[in-house]
């Protein structure tokens, strides 16, 4: 099972209370549904959302047809730290890779509440170093690692901000945001199938062993929980 956790966003439950109330009174609770697109990369970012039990899948497109996931953003963060530079400029494709819901609020209400004195300045800043980790890790890690070991990565980093031990995802999903070829995605899948780690069934994954994903998994994954932890905390 994944860690259990409240329906609530990480980075505002630690503000102080007012600051919690002012910033939570100007934002909208909305309904995000999987593969919804709320970023294009290159283009003006119009809002920050927090999720609750939303995530988002960090996406760099290389050219029409080559993909690559290179961040994930759930409960524990905030999608929408270029909002916080003179660009404002999203430097990434953002889908939502799991449906939920997320706090939302505009640029002009973000810049405003940042321009107060208060602790939302400083835990934006140190989430975008844990962006930037997580970032620089991917790309080391689909370099270096082998498919079947940043599946497992993939698939814990999803469940954590899931929820739920049931993903919704298609094999050529998998293919897409790991960089592989579908074949890979079935193969590896396939081994942790008959290790007992997961169930695959019309595209959904349904993980049975966390303790075996976390043996299989490469070290990325044990290297983004401990910058989390250092960077936030």
């Amino acid at each position: 099972m994944p860690p259990q956790r409240p329906l609530s966003n990480t980075l505002i439950d630690q503000l102080p209370a007012a600051e919690r109330a002012r910033l939570l009174a100007r934002a909208e609770r909305v309904p995000l549904h999987l593969m919804d697109e709320v970023g294009r990369a290159g283009q003006p970012a119009a809002f920050a959302y927090f999720p609750i039990d939303c995530f988002f899948s960090l996406i760099h497109r290389l050219d029409a047809l080559t993909v690559t996931e290179v961040a994930l953003v759930g409960f524990e963060g905030m999608l929408g730290c270029e909002l916080t530079v003179a660009t404002g400029v999203q430097p990434f494709q953002v889908m939502v890779q799991g449906s939920g819901f997320a706090w939302r609020v505009e640029r002009a209400v973000l810049l405003r509440e940042l321009a107060n004195p208060g602790l939302l300045h400083q835990q934006l800043d140190r989430y975008m170093s844990v962006i930037l980790r997580q970032v620089a890790n991917s790309a080391a890690c689909n370099l270096h690692h082998a498919t079947s070991a940043r599946l497992a990565r993939w698939l814990l980093m999803s469940d954590d901000r899931a929820g739920s031990d049931e993903l919704q995802m298609t094999q050529a999903f998998l293919g897409s945001m790991l960089g592989v070829r579908r074949v890979s995605i079935t193969e590896a899948a396939r081994l942790m199938q008959d290790t007992g780690l997961i169930s695959y069934r019309r595209g959904t994954v349904r993980i049975l062993s966390r303790a075996g994903l976390k043996a299989a998994a490469c070290t990325c994954y044990r290297a983004d929980r401990k910058a989390y932890r250092e960077l936030m905390q």
